[in-house]
């Protein structure tokens, strides 16, 4: 059906979201976006991504992207597609785990690196299915959450 990710998330906020959605979803395959309340999930507000579907062709389109996220990325995707993630690698990565998650009705966890001036953080997302009509994936809802790894500096005897 939907796939179980328990034991492969390892963020607790992540986990939390994804008790949250299959709670929401109950015997349902899919919750609505009526289901979700953003406010329902206080400790992930700046973090959570709702993505618009589209299909024939397949496309999205950002309709939230919280203000934590703007602020690590340094950009906005509010109304814009994925294509206009500057990063090619990430962009790929991204539009990969969009088109399977709208494809499959299965979500998708998934962690790794990104770097922004001199800065490199960790980070750790989930993205997950929500259908209005119970037959078509019509919206995503994500997370993603950083945390600072690296951070190089220009003082006087540092490398």
């Amino acid at each position: 059906m939907t796939g179980d990710l328990d034991g492969t998330i390892d963020n607790p906020n992540l986990l939390g979201l994804y008790h949250y959605w299959q709670a929401k979803r109950g015997s349902r395959r899919w919750p609505t976006r009526g289901d979700i309340d953003p406010l329902e999930m206080p400790s992930l507000l700046g973090s959570i991504i709702l993505i618009d579907v589209q299909h024939s062709p397949l496309r999205f389109r950002y309709r939230l992207t919280g203000t934590k996220l703007v602020q690590t990325a340094g950009y906005n995707l509010y109304g814009k597609g994925p294509e206009h993630i500057p990063n090619a690698e990430y962009r790929a990565l991204v539009t990969d785990v969009l088109t399977r998650v709208a494809t499959t009705g299965r979500p998708v966890a998934w962690s790794g690196e990104r770097s922004r001036e001199e800065r490199t953080w960790h980070y750790d997302a989930l993205m997950l299915p929500l259908s209005s009509d119970g037959a078509v994936i019509d919206m995503l809802l994500g997370a993603q959450l950083y945390q600072p790894i690296k951070q190089r500096t220009n003082s006087p005897g540092t490398d």
